[in-house]
């Protein structure tokens, strides 16, 4: 969840407090925050390109607009392409605790 919310800020889609909520929210029920650090990053960007949501070799992503809000495109759509490099650089950032917390 939080790795969600922290791609979807990163595009412009979430809103900027929504990773930071959920990670309190997470934290407050003694739930991990954080991806592990063993976590092969680059494995699991490969295994996303097989999903449902995939269209045309192009991996969607479901996005929130904020905290149980799921977000839709200009076009009605439920999916957001998403750049490699913007969800890669995004599951950096969730793998690292804005505040001391624990994994996911």
């Amino acid at each position: 969840m939080v790795a969600e919310a922290v791609i979807g800020e990163r595009v412009g889609v979430t809103r900027p407090d929504a990773a930071e909520a959920i990670r309190t929210a997470l934290r407050a029920l003694g739930l991990p925050t954080t991806l592990p650090a063993t976590m092969d990053r680059a494995a699991l960007l490969d295994a996303t390109r097989s999903d449902k949501k995939t269209v045309d070799r192009t991996v969607r992503y479901a996005l929130i607009e904020g905290v149980g809000v799921p977000a839709r495109t200009p076009s009605g759509r439920w999916t957001h392409e998403v750049a490699d490099r913007d969800v890669e650089e995004g599951l950096e950032a969730a793998a690292t605790p804005s505040t001391p917390g624990g994994e996911v």
